[in-house]
């Protein structure tokens, strides 16, 4: 009986031992679903509130990935980005970054102190922009850029001026950060912000109706600009793209947005409205959504930046005019993301993600996400 007890007790320890073992994962591992960032893209939702996450392997999507692992509501997720092992989302009619873990998607902290965030740009381990178009404290006043310091998740509360209202994008080259924001036709709506002083300096170059802009892999700056629309919504004058030298701060590479038709004789031209940029790796290849003249159709084109042709190829045609691109080369075939609103009642119908082959813009597959998705982020 004795060796009995004594069996039965080493058993007790080792299977007492083996649960400890199995036990040393986190709270967090445990009562929160993984969410890999490094595997799949996050899709903002505006009008809905949520955002979704789509696997790149599977495309099997998780419509609400913030509320499933955080069991309540988000806000108006206009834009996202990723510093470290964190992920910021602001949110616009919240006046906030929310913070989420990068690996389980999990909420942290909540950065509070913004008017009306809508775009947000990592600078270092322990600094944020964030561009502000300050609707929220009334109408008709200039944007600015709030520098969130990541060590205390607190906001500076001098603001660097945006040199206009309603910043639209905050493209980075170099040292220095590029702040395009509405203003009228023939005025400046350029400023560069210098990341280590955090001063910024409004640059004399007018780039009327800008919608859009990036950067390459060279350091230029390409701006997509919205021809002028006479008429009402009758697509008179075509848009361009500009190159700027960010160095001499001039344009010195326009693309007229005009496709050629092959027939009839003369051959007819249809004037393009550029909607959103992307670039491949390289930055050989640009491609940009479009609205074509007089039928108001979306298509999708690419130009190919090395060819002498000055008309872009006009490859798909989408249901609806793309709220942003985002090119992944990180699968086998390199693969061009699109975001799109319902081209009917967009604030209230389903949107969707199409994913095209980046080579021939043949679509590969597309899914329905939900209400105005506005941004591709990995």
């Amino acid at each position: 009986m004795r060796v009995v007890t004594v069996l039965r007790l080493i058993v007790i320890i080792f299977y007492s031992l083996s649960l400890l073992g199995c036990s040393n994962k986190s709270a967090d591992e445990v009562l929160t679903p993984t969410v890999n960032i490094g595997n799949g893209a996050f899709i903002p939702n505006l009008t809905s509130g949520s955002i979704t996450y789509v696997p790149r392997a599977t495309g099997n999507l998780l419509p609400n990935v913030y509320q499933t692992v955080n069991n309540r509501a988000l806000g108006e997720p206009v834009h996202m980005a990723r510093q470290g092992e964190r992920i910021y989302i602001a949110l616009q009619d919240q006046n906030r970054l929310e913070v989420v873990n990068a690996r389980t998607f999990r909420s942290e902290v909540s950065i509070t102190g913004l008017n009306t965030p809508v775009f947000i740009l990592p600078i270092s381990d322990t600094k944020l922009y964030v561009a502000e178009t300050n609707a929220n404290l009334g109408a008709g006043l200039a944007g600015t850029i709030a520098v969130v310091n990541l060590s205390s998740n607190t906001v500076n509360t001098t603001r660097i001026a945006a040199g206009g209202p309603s910043p639209r994008k905050l493209v980075r080259i170099g040292s220095n950060v590029y702040v395009q924001y509405a203003t009228t036709p023939t005025s400046p709506n350029l400023t560069v912000v210098n990341t280590n002083t955090d001063a910024g300096t409004p640059l004399n170059l007018a780039l009327p109706r800008a919608v859009d802009a990036i950067a390459d892999a060279q350091g230029f700056l390409w701006v997509a600009l919205r021809g002028d629309l006479p008429g009402g919504s009758t697509l008179r004058d075509a848009g361009t793209v500009v190159r700027v030298n960010v160095t001499t701060v001039a344009i010195e590479r326009t693309l007229p947005l005009v496709q050629e038709q092959t027939s009839p004789n003369p051959p007819l031209q249809t004037y393009i409205q550029p909607v959103s940029l992307a670039t491949n790796t390289d930055g050989s290849m640009l491609f940009f959504t479009g609205l074509t003249d007089g039928t108001n159709l979306p298509w999708m084109y690419s130009y190919n930046l090395a060819a002498s042709s000055l008309y872009p190829t006009r490859r798909a045609n989408p249901t609806s005019p793309s709220n942003a691109l985002m090119f992944d080369a990180s699968t086998g075939t390199p693969l061009l993301y699109s975001v799109r609103s319902a081209l009917q009642n967009p604030t209230s119908a389903t949107g969707f993600l199409v994913r095209y082959n980046a080579s021939t813009l043949a679509t590969v597959d597309s899914f329905g996400v939900q209400i105005q998705p506005v941004q591709v982020f990995f």
